[in-house]
């Protein structure tokens, strides 16, 4: 279970993870991207919900999981940690970035079509581009 000491702590009480932390740890989080269903490519293993939903989502979350939230830029998840650390949820982390800077830096995405890119996929030897 993740501790205090992975990512930096914010004065509203939720923890901001840098890409390395999230990278390392988003296999262990309930992984929320919070930027609704518009056909966004998102990381592995996420729920992709709408922020109006957040309160319904989090009721049916064990409050002592640990739980990253995601967003396109940052913002929106910082709000959304704000929410849950007011829902009494205990191990809150925002992804310092977002979503943006997780596709910069090359890191696993998909999407609801298809799978984008997988750190552990095998290759077939086949190129995809024909």
């Amino acid at each position: 279970m993740p501790h205090t000491t992975v990512g930096a702590a914010h004065p509203d009480g939720y923890r901001q993870l840098d890409i390395a932390e999230a990278l390392a740890w988003h296999k262990t989080f309930v992984v929320l991207d919070v930027r609704g269903h518009d056909g966004h490519d998102h990381i592995p293993r996420s729920k992709v919900i709408q922020m109006a939903d957040l309160e319904k989502e989090a009721a049916r979350l064990d409050k002592t999981a640990p739980v990253m939230l995601v967003s396109e830029h940052g913002r929106r998840s910082a709000e959304a940690a704000v929410k849950l650390r007011k829902l009494g949820f205990e191990w809150v982390y925002s992804l310092t970035g977002g979503i943006e800077r997780w596709r910069a830096r090359g890191m696993p995405l998909e999407s609801d079509d298809e799978e984008i890119f997988d750190l552990g996929g095998e290759d077939d030897g086949e190129d995809d581009d024909e």
